[in-house]
């Protein structure tokens, strides 16, 4: 862990009360913690909890004895504490089951996932709630790529029977809904259909996001966006974040995990279950599509997240589209895609994990011509290839419609199909000969703006 107490006393929401012969009381390093004073070891934080025959509190000076750096005890208690513990640093919450929780999210937040509980009722983001079972259990560490060195790790596992249960951590402040939400562009659609704006890859704190579910909804619908799809690595954890909050918010929050493996990564869309990333990835196509969803291969020229799977299928979706995509007058997206299956439907994804490092949501921007706004109406548009892609959300649109060619808000852009530049772009609705094939908007440079199959 290796925190100063000063910086647990604010990541846990406690108060640091200290004797004055003990000066700096802020300053000594807890490097793990415990709720056993039995097995606590010499640096270490004790978590004074309430369990269901025993109150930590009544062990708190035998944790000092054994090194305990400090201990979290509750206010109601710590004036009864015996006077060997009162001579030491404490921090002093409410509750040391809540702190230890809060001070977890805290945790979680800064430096990445340190704590992890699971209980029947509450588990750390990325994790599923659920009774332990009686057995073996084993512990994978959640990285995908090892250096030929190795990695070291250390790994505690406590099971605690505590008589409240872990109580779910403190829900964060549901944010408010964006003020400014930016007004729906409404672009040549079927009838009864809508053109809805969107984004198929982004991530949460339920893997290595730094944002909520609800967070990451407020600034997609800020954004403009009408959907997104919430893919998570090789977690469905936060599938159940995504209704309540879609609804919150008025965006459609799709169901999604990005399979992640060091050959590659996939984007299994729909509320499809979780899809074991340990198969081979031909077994990720068959479950996803049994159960009802979409499989897309993603990044597929990534760099060394290139994907490299061989495959006896192919998935009916590949994220042609993404911020690797370093220059926009290449043309090597279209090359691999054509290459890998020409009838594959091409989508596009921000790959969204955090500010200042990542694309923000809707770059690029996929739309899909929907009947409704629901995940199955989205996974339905998709199905059917009846989408578009552009760099953003506001910016030039190439559509099909009518048979037709249709570019939106593309004037003075060049038109290219699969024989390469074939029209000068006039006006703000420009439309144009439906031709076969994938064609793009190109600015003078030869970047391209917008893509349509």
């Amino acid at each position: 862990m290796n925190l100063t107490l000063a910086e647990v006393a604010m990541g846990a929401g406690a108060v640091l009360e200290a004797p004055a012969s003990v000066p700096n009381a802020g300053t000594p390093v807890a490097t793990g913690y415990s709720i056993n004073s039995r097995t606590i070891a010499p640096g270490e934080l004790f978590f004074a909890v309430r369990g269901e025959r025993h109150d930590g509190h009544d062990f708190v000076a035998a944790a000092f004895e054994r090194g305990a750096v400090s201990a979290v005890v509750s206010r109601a208690r710590a004036a009864s504490l015996p006077d060997a513990a009162l001579a030491r640093p404490l921090l002093i919450a409410e509750d040391p089951l809540l702190a230890l929780q809060i001070l977890a999210m805290h945790v979680r937040r800064q430096w990445g996932r340190l704590v992890v509980a699971i209980t029947g009722s509450a588990a750390t983001p990325g994790y599923l709630p659920g009774e332990i079972e009686a057995g073996t259990w084993q512990v994978m560490i959640g990285v995908h790529r090892v250096s030929p060195d190795g990695a070291r790790y250390r790994l505690t596992a406590e099971a605690t029977p505590l008589s409240t249960g872990l109580r779910p951590p403190p829900a964060a402040p549901e944010p408010p809904a964006p003020r400014d939400r930016p007004p729906r562009r409404a672009l040549p659609a079927r009838p009864g259909c809508r053109w809805l704006a969107g984004d198929l890859h982004t991530h949460t704190v339920h893997s290595d996001g730094v944002l909520t579910v609800a967070e990451l909804a407020v600034l997609a619908a800020g954004r403009g966006l009408d959907f997104i799809a919430v893919t998570d690595h090789n977690t469905v954890s936060h599938h159940a974040e995504l209704a309540a909050a879609g609804r919150r918010y008025g965006i459609t929050l799709l169901p999604g995990q990005e399979v992640t493996t060091d050959g590659g990564h996939a984007g299994a869309l729909g509320d499809v279950g979780w899809i074991d990333f340990r198969r081979e990835p031909d077994h990720w196509l068959d479950e996803t599509q049994a159960r009802g969803g979409l499989l897309s291969i993603n990044h597929p020229f990534g760099g060394p997240l290139s994907w490299t799977h061989p495959m006896r299928r192919r998935p009916p979706l590949v994220e042609v589209w993404h911020p690797s995509w370093l220059d926009k007058r290449w043309t090597v997206p279209f090359a691999w895609w054509q290459a890998w299956d020409p009838g594959a439907i091409p989508v596009g994804g921000s790959d969204w994990h955090r500010p200042g490092s990542d694309a923000p949501p809707g770059c690029p921007t996929t739309w899909v011509e929907c009947a409704g706004r629901d995940p199955g109406d989205v996974l339905d548009g998709l199905r059917a290839g009846r989408v578009a892609i552009c760099a953003e959300r506001d910016g030039p649109v190439l559509l099909r419609h009518d048979g037709e060619l249709v570019a939106v808000a593309a004037d003075g852009t060049v038109l290219a199909g699969p024989g390469g530049p074939c029209a000068r772009v006039r006006g703000e609705v420009a439309r144009l000969p439906g031709a076969a094939g994938p064609h793009r908007l190109l600015d003078a440079s030869g970047a391209t703006l917008a893509f349509v199959p």
